[in-house]
C-alpha cells in the first residue's frame, strides 16, 4: 500500500474522471441536454449584458455589412428548407385570389333527368 497522501490523490483523480464520464453519460439524456443547453444560454445572455456596461466592448458597426452578414446566415441555414420547398413546389406565399376549378358540367348530366 502507498502512503495516505498518493492515495487521497488516486481518489481524486477516480472522482475526475467518474465525473467527466458521468457528464458524457447524461448527455445522451435529452432532459439533461436541455438543462445544459438552457444553462449555456443563460450564461451566454448574462456574460453579453454585463459587458454593454463597458464601453471597451461598444464596436462600432457599419449597417450594410451587418445586412450582408444577415442576408448570408439566413440563407446558409434556410438553404435545405428552400430546396425541400422547391422540389415539393410549395409556395409559401400566393398573389390575389385563389380560384378553385370545381367540377365541369357535361351535357349529359346537366340536362333534366329521365325518372
Amino acid at each position: 500500500m502507498g502512503s495516505p497522501a498518493v492515495e487521497k490523490g488516486r481518489d481524486k483523480e477516480e472522482g475526475i474522471k467518474e465525473i467527466i464520464f458521468d457528464t458524457f453519460m447524461h448527455a445522451s439524456n435529452p432532459i439533461v441536454s436541455v438543462i445544459i443547453s438552457r444553462y449555456s444560454f443563460t450564461k451566454a445572455f448574462v456574460i453579453a449584458f454585463v459587458m454593454t456596461f463597458f464601453s471597451m466592448f461598444d464596436v462600432p458597426v457599419f449597417w450594410p455589412i451587418l445586412l450582408c452578414y444577415w442576408v448570408v446566415l439566413f440563407f446558409l441555414t434556410m438553404r435545405r428548407q428552400i430546396a425541400h420547398m422547391i422540389k415539393y413546389k410549395y409556395i409559401p406565399f400566393s398573389v390575389g385570389k385563389q380560384k378553385y376549378g370545381g367540377k365541369k358540367s357535361s351535357a349529359s348530366s346537366s340536362g333534366s333527368r329521365g325518372d
